[in-house]
């Protein structure tokens, strides 16, 4: 039997013919590919640290797919068995076409919410953000088809479907160049001096590593207050003192703000001032005394 015929029942041209072809197809859709990511890579470069960055990635991962896809049909087109195959299954196809759809109606649901997140660009890669509804924070590590990768500050990775980030209310804690406003509270005894109080806060506050002075010029010379300290509220046991801290960024606030409350508690009690905790009194009623 001649070689270039061997396997003619199966393949349209032959087991060698099928071979070389599907190779050849397979490799020139891997060198397009390539090509198409160094030219996304031109982009995201010049693009670095931008949101469009986002689109650039999700654009070629749907090219990527589309490539390999046209390349895989036109590489099982030839096998014989699958044409004939296909004629043969159109009945059960359509049987089997709603159940299918259903199934890949999530996954379709995806795709089409990572296409608007990749459009509208409610955050970037790199970002960190939090998903107000579902209690979750992290750092925005990739973005697929499917689902959105976050890398939690506990060092663990989630896994959040698109159509979940699509729906949800996102605090985008890493956006732009703005300084971020850490807000804290602490509970003073109801005999404390305030201004007494609000001058430890300040001196506290402004001693900090990493505090950031954002008053103006103007501001200074008419005297403004550096830290803005509020009494918030008059609480059951105590006076809610609150106040803000201008922070780099988010995730610096979180040292920031354990170093300010540890150097305020010593600060606080070194003055005689009371950080005070709720006290119940209890009564009890003797019954049998009472009815004599």
């Amino acid at each position: 039997m001649d070689i270039w015929e061997f396997g003619s029942n199966v393949f349209t041209d032959g087991l060698l013919l099928f071979t070389i072809r599907a190779a050849a197809i397979w490799i020139l859709a891997y060198v397009f590919v390539k090509i198409i990511l160094r030219r996304m890579n031109k982009h995201l470069i010049a693009y670095k640290g931008e949101k469009q960055s986002l689109q650039l990635k999700y654009v070629y991962q749907t090219l990527r797919f589309l490539v390999y896809l046209i390349a895989a049909f036109f590489i099982l087109s030839a096998i014989k068995p699958l044409s004939s195959f296909g004629s043969a299954a159109l009945g059960v196809t359509s049987i089997l076409a709603v159940g299918i759809s259903l199934a890949a109606q999530q996954t379709f649901s995806n795709y089409i919410s990572g296409f608007f997140l990749a459009l509208y660009q409610p955050f970037a890669i790199g970002d960190f953000v939090t998903l107000k509804d579902h209690g979750i924070s992290g750092t925005v590590l990739e973005m697929t088809f499917r689902h959105t990768v976050l890398h939690t500050v506990e060092n663990t990775t989630l896994i959040v479907p698109n159509s979940t980030m699509n729906s949800a209310i996102i605090e985008d804690c890493a956006k732009s160049d703005l300084n971020y406003v850490k807000w804290i509270t602490v509970g003073v005894g109801y005999d404390s001096d305030f201004d007494k109080v609000k001058e430890i806060v300040t001196h506290v506050v402004t001693s900090q590593p990493g505090y950031i002075d954002e008053r103006t010029p103007e501001q200074i010379r008419n005297g403004a207050d550096p830290v803005t300290v509020r009494l918030d509220d008059f609480q059951n046991s105590s006076l809610l003192i609150k106040y803000r801290v201008i922070c780099p960024d988010y995730m610096s606030s979180w040292q920031i703000a354990s170093n300010i409350r540890v150097q305020l508690q010593k600060e606080f009690t070194e003055n005689g001032i009371v950080i005070p905790y709720p006290i119940s009194s209890v009564h009890i009623e003797d019954r049998q005394n009472s009815k004599v």
